[in-house]
């Protein structure tokens, strides 16, 4: 983890930018997982951040196939 993300004050600036942008209505999909474990050091770990990126991953994927076949494609 860098050095940076271990201070306190710059971790509790960042989770406030992303507690902000999920609260903000442009992102819905970071508001429906949350924002919790997205910063390097959580007390929940890697396998969090892992876990919750393939999510990311495997809905976008989801839907993109829905999509699809919705128009007929697939």
């Amino acid at each position: 983890m860098p050095r940076r993300a271990a201070e306190p004050a710059w971790r509790a600036s960042a989770q406030a930018h992303l507690d902000a942008l999920a609260a903000s209505g442009d992102y819905p999909h970071l508001a429906a997982f949350g924002t919790r474990g997205l910063l390097p050091g959580d007390d929940d770990g890697d396998d969090t951040m892992f876990d919750t990126g393939l999510e990311w991953l495997l809905t976008g994927i989801e839907a993109r196939l829905s999509a699809t076949r919705a128009e007929g494609r697939g």
